[in-house]
């Protein structure tokens, strides 16, 4: 969904037709919460003269530098190729017209997923867009380039800037819809990476100094599959009625982890959280929260860090007496060999890493899919491999465990997202959450004071 507040109201535009057969539904709302449908942006009859009347994919709506309204959106031309394409108007609520009766943007690899980006210091305006690689066996890149003052034209003079391509494993190949912010010093670029339609879509961050970039990622998505909610992506990010930063997203229904219910895709919000490194995060631990949001005063705890880094845990599966130990495997007897020390990962973007209390420049990995304990070799591979995110614990009513310093969490990899430390007989290995028991994807974090 493309979702902006426009003078007192927010206003929704979406994939596909209205009720009425026109084009991109809009709606509009006081406080994210309830919504009433107003119509179209394109009328019954009245689709851009270049497109098919097909395909109305990932629209946005802006209002741009010169007060006008813009809703930059893609479109299918007679041809089966995609385009970005503008409609310009006096007021959110219409009546919308297309000034350039032809795309913005195209390119032989088509262009999809259009958003706008004022900068607030230059009040130079820019127009992002993904070229839909993925479509053509080719990678999917992220470009951006600025618009005159008019919003509909490219600046005279102005280039491209490819900002970001796929090149993480866990972005499946797929970069595509850009928002970009500006905070503090930084520039943030939120994507979505993965399949739209699979549980392994998600919602990833990369940050710069400068607009252009380079810019650096996150190294691993920041909002993933979760509780009661799969595939969260395409995303925009705004300020909440009640103060703070929100993301607004679309997911899937799922009665189990990593599964797509039918129904298709539903608008949810959740807040974002400005971490004190700089990285935002999302939701309740980095997935979809499965219920009411709080009050921004009270939107604490479980949507923080849940393990303190610079502080002791042992971890046992719940519901057993069996602990994580330094050889990787999970058993009931110990000497000591359990205490772990939460360190800043070692790759950057709201993570951890387990550093052996009793073997300090140990850290737990996983290599093979087996966890071992390794000395830091200080490569790309170990970083990757001894680094992880820290979500709820999958486990149904696992949150009951939160008390006296204990908290049920569990340990996704980073390079692998969709997999979660847990263990097959004794051995500690990572395995894909949709053919785990969930029980031994839940452990117990207990606080210890040394």
């Amino acid at each position: 969904p493309g979702v902006n507040r426009i003078d007192e109201w927010f206003y929704l535009v979406s994939t596909g037709k209205g009720k009425n057969g026109g084009a991109f539904p809009l709606l509009r709302s006081l406080d994210l919460v309830e919504w009433e449908e107003v119509g179209t942006v394109f009328p019954p009859g009245g689709h851009p003269v270049w497109s098919a009347n097909t395909d109305f994919w990932a629209p946005e709506i802006h209002q741009v530098a010169n007060g006008k309204v813009h809703v930059y959106f893609a479109a299918r031309d007679p041809t089966g190729a995609l385009h970005v394409g503008v409609a310009v108007a006096d007021s959110p609520l219409g009546p919308y017209h297309d000034p350039l009766s032809a795309p913005l943007v195209s390119d032989p690899h088509w262009a999809i997923d259009a958003s706008y980006f004022l900068d607030g210091e230059t009040r130079k305006q820019y127009v992002l867009w993904k070229i839909d690689g993925n479509a053509h066996r080719v990678p999917s890149v992220l470009k951006m380039r600025e618009l005159d003052s008019s919003g509909t034209h490219f600046a005279e003079g102005s280039v491209e800037h490819q900002l970001l391509s796929s090149d993480k494993p866990w972005e499946h190949g797929v970069v595509e819809g850009p928002w970009l912010l500006k905070r503090g010093s930084h520039y943030y670029l939120f994507y979505s990476v993965g399949c739209f339609a699979a549980a392994d879509y998600g919602v990833a961050v990369a940050r710069s100094t400068a607009l252009t970039g380079p810019y650096t990622k996150c190294s691993a998505p920041i909002l993933c599959s979760g509780k009661g909610w799969a595939g969260p992506g395409h995303c925009v990010v705004i300020s909440s009625p009640s103060g703070g930063d929100v993301m607004v997203y679309h997911a899937h229904q799922s009665s189990r982890m990593h599964h797509i219910d039918p129904g298709g895709r539903h608008v949810l919000v959740d807040r974002v959280h400005w971490h004190d490194d700089g990285w935002p995060r999302v939701g309740t631990m980095g997935t979809p929260t499965p219920g009411e949001q709080p009050p921004i005063h009270m939107a604490v705890g479980f949507r923080g860090d849940p393990l303190r880094v610079g502080e002791s845990y042992i971890f046992r599966l719940i519901d057993s007496e069996l602990l994580l130990q330094y050889d990787g495997t999970f058993r009931g007897d110990h000497h000591g060999d359990v205490l772990f020390i939460v360190r800043e990962g070692r790759c950057p973007g709201g993570t951890i890493s387990l550093e052996a209390a009793g073997r300090p420049g140990e850290f737990l990995r996983h290599a093979f899919g087996q966890l071992v304990c390794h000395v830091a070799d200080g490569s790309a591979l170990f970083h990757n491999d001894a680094t992880w995110q820290v979500v709820p614990g999958m486990q149904t009513g696992s949150e009951a465990y939160n008390i006296d310093g204990v908290v049920a969490v569990s340990m996704r990899s980073i390079n692998f997202p969709q997999n979660y430390v847990t263990c097959a007989g004794s051995r500690g290995i990572i395995q894909h959450a949709d053919v785990a028991d969930l029980r031994r994807l839940t452990l117990l974090a207990s606080h210890v004071t040394c």
